[in-house]
């Protein structure tokens, strides 16, 4: 949101949660997650869909969808996820260090994205 915004410096891990709260595309867009070149670990995390009710599908695509990355990243974990797709962005071959996927109770989620544009994945759990 307009906090992440001018964090261009932040590196390391970061977790995003309660991604269920952003109400609006726009806020996804102004995090920029992508201009942050310095994060190795993202999270993103959704409460336990268990805990909450009238999950927007399309919300939670499009908020992820907006939520890119920056190419250095070697760890992604999608937690929780609402959607029935994955973002495009996760099979990207600029993502050529991502080392290790994880996705955790992406119950909508029918399919996973071709990952063979990886070449440095070794861990998809």
């Amino acid at each position: 949101s307009d906090l992440l915004k001018n964090l261009n410096n932040l590196r390391g891990k970061v977790c995003l949660s309660r991604l269920e709260n952003v109400r609006s595309v726009d806020e996804a867009k102004e995090a920029q997650l992508q201009h942050k070149p310095n994060i190795t670990k993202l999270e993103l995390r959704w409460t336990d869909s268990l805990e909450w009710e009238n999950v927007d599908v399309d919300d939670c695509e499009e908020v992820i969808h907006h939520l890119q990355p920056p190419k250095g990243l070697r760890d992604l974990d999608i937690l929780c996820y609402g959607g029935s797709r994955f973002p495009t962005w996760i099979s990207l071959p600029c993502f050529d260090k991502l080392t290790s996927i994880i996705l955790f109770k992406c119950e909508n989620c029918q399919f996973i994205p071709s990952l063979g544009q990886l070449p440095s994945l070794e861990s998809l759990t």
